[in-house]
């Protein structure tokens, strides 16, 4: 229903989705493609990874998905990304064009944009802990799309730089004491595509370090989880033979005693931040592209049951 209504809104002359002002917000667009991209590769498949059918599957709509995607990369495809997080979401968005598209003439016309943008995150020099984060997974995508070793050598080296911004003993980064929840979800998406796919390229012990323990800091110390479902509630009886730590953080709150006369919902807030020693939550709004952004990158840590790295065929 999302992807219908954001397909229905009015269009400016660009055809791009633009605010009540006229302002367009640029990485809003090459995450639209992602999204476009990825739904209607998946409304295609006769199989869904793990399964031997697609219950989702609707090739009408697929098509109608997929034609769009390709109407959006056509104005996409003259856009010059402004900034180091622009640039890494339009790699990955490409990734996602380039692994979907029904259009086959355009799969080149993708990779030699993953290239070029993948040259020119090369050429930045980033001082913050979220920018850092933001050209090693843009990076890691331009490595997987052309095999080329100078985008894996470049994540290497920001990486290396991302680490030593690390403080392990509070988990937060240097320079940076305030994260929004899309801050959270691009640090924690980098460090695992460092670990899925740069192998002896980086510290791999190091990488393990920073992802488990800025996770711990950053969602569940610091508030940013606002509560956890009860585990018989949430997951089958088939999934509850795992450890009570896979499922809430001890302590957690779990709705109905999260506070509030009805509590409060297992939803991110949108802010925290290191202050005096202490983690605190400083928004707890929900919002819901972070959220998502967050969310799928989470679920990207179970590479082997959800593959969020798609590859050009």
């Amino acid at each position: 229903m999302q992807y219908m209504h954001a397909l229905k809104k009015p269009k400016n002359s660009d055809g791009l989705i633009a605010d009540s002002n006229g302002n367009v917000n640029w990485r809003g667009q090459w995450v639209m493609l992602e999204a476009l991209s990825d739904l209607g590769k998946t409304l295609l498949l006769s199989a869904v990874p793990h399964s031997v059918t697609n219950r989702y599957r609707d090739p009408k709509t697929s098509q109608m998905l997929l034609n769009s995607s390709n109407v959006l990369f056509a104005v996409l495809s003259n856009r010059s990304p402004v900034d180091t997080g622009e640039l890494s979401l339009a790699i990955q968005s490409l990734m996602w064009y380039a692994y979907a598209t029904n259009s086959k003439g355009n799969v080149g016309k993708a990779a030699a944009k993953i290239a070029e943008f993948g040259d020119k995150l090369i050429a930045k020099n980033n001082s913050s802990a979220t920018d850092n984060a933001y050209a090693v997974r843009g990076l890691i995508e331009a490595y997987r799309a052309t095999g080329n070793e100078k985008y894996l050598d470049k994540a290497a080296k920001t990486f290396e730089k991302l680490s030593t911004q690390y403080i392990a003993e509070d988990g937060y980064f240097k320079g940076r004491n305030a994260y929004t929840i899309n801050d959270v979800a691009v640090i924690l998406g980098a460090v695992n595509s460092v670990k899925l796919f740069a192998g002896d390229k980086v510290n791999q012990d190091r990488a393990e370090q920073i992802f488990k323990g800025f996770f711990e800091s950053a969602v569940n110390i610091s508030g940013l989880q606002l509560s956890a479902p009860p585990k018989g509630l949430a997951k089958g009886k088939f999934e509850q033979h795992h450890p009570d730590i896979f499922y809430a953080y001890p302590g957690m709150a779990i709705p109905p005693k999260a506070g509030g006369k009805y509590g409060v919902a297992p939803v991110f807030g949108s802010e925290i931040q290191w202050k005096n020693g202490a983690w605190e939550l400083t928004n707890a709004r929900f919002n819901s592209a972070g959220a998502m952004h967050a969310s799928n990158e989470f679920i990207w840590f179970h590479n082997d049951e959800v593959n969020g790295f798609p590859e050009i065929r």
